[in-house]
């Protein structure tokens, strides 16, 4: 096992022995502690549960499983405890396992078992992106990309999910702040009378650049317009960007 010490880790092993016992807590309350003992061909790994009587059923002598979880210990003895246990059939079914953020009382396990629940509902989802959109940007259907960035089969299914959700989030976005954008133009402002900058630009000590000349010709166009002005004025000086409120 090639997994180094208090690193999260996923290796398959043999279970060959096991072995278990009690032991007396401080508020009296007896608990149970159950250990196997796992290796394959090249070293040896030991599993343990707390309170899980039932983790011992699951195993079977000879039998290969997938463990994950924290490896901790030195090199001559690794230990695992409370381990996420699957199968070789588990595996090659669903080789990408999810994990969610928890809280308390609500572990990653229980929602993904809740999540694999509603998953064959995915249909049901509503498709805000059109057929024709989803052929002209190679997306996937929202129902195929819930299902696939939950359980995806391979690398390129869970890269082709996490695509169509960003691209769904950014257009919902940017639709969502046009609308407003385009709400606010639809109201009447206070138009105010076009200045004549000339006087401005000759009472310089330099020579104002066409950027910022077409800049000034924006701002003033836009304040004796209609509607509001709703305009970004970007540069690099932050001196520069201010001689140009000043007409």
């Amino acid at each position: 096992m090639s997994a180094s010490c208090s690193s999260r880790a996923t290796t398959s092993f043999f279970f060959f022995f096991l072995f278990f016992f009690f032991f007396q807590a401080e508020d009296g309350i007896r608990d149970f502690c159950l250990s196997r003992g796992l290796g394959d061909d090249v070293s040896s790994l030991e599993i343990t549960w707390f309170n899980n009587p039932y983790a011992a059923q699951k195993l079977e002598l000879g039998q290969e499983y997938y463990f994950q979880g924290i490896v901790t210990g030195g090199m001559l003895r690794r230990q695992m405890v409370n381990p996420q246990v699957r199968t070789d059939a588990q595996v090659k079914s669903s080789p990408f396992e999810a994990v969610y953020p928890q809280t308390e009382g609500l572990t990653s396990s229980a929602i993904a078992k809740c999540v694999r629940q509603l998953l064959p509902h995915a249909e049901l989802l509503p498709d805000p992106l059109p057929p024709e959109m989803l052929k002209k940007y190679r997306l996937l259907s929202k129902a195929d990309a819930v299902r696939a960035i939950h359980c995806p089969t391979t690398e390129e299914e869970a890269f082709a999910a996490r695509r169509r959700l960003i691209y769904e989030e950014l257009l919902v976005l940017q639709l969502g702040i046009g609308r407003m954008k385009n709400h606010g133009a639809a109201s009447t402002g206070a138009p105010m009378k076009k200045a004549d900058a000339s006087p401005f630009w000759e009472s310089l000590p330099f020579s104002p650049t066409g950027a910022q000349r077409r800049a000034v010709e924006e701002i003033l166009t836009d304040m004796s317009g209609e509607t509001s002005m709703n305009r970004l004025l970007q540069g690099k000086t932050f001196l520069r960007k201010c001689m140009l409120m000043q007409p």
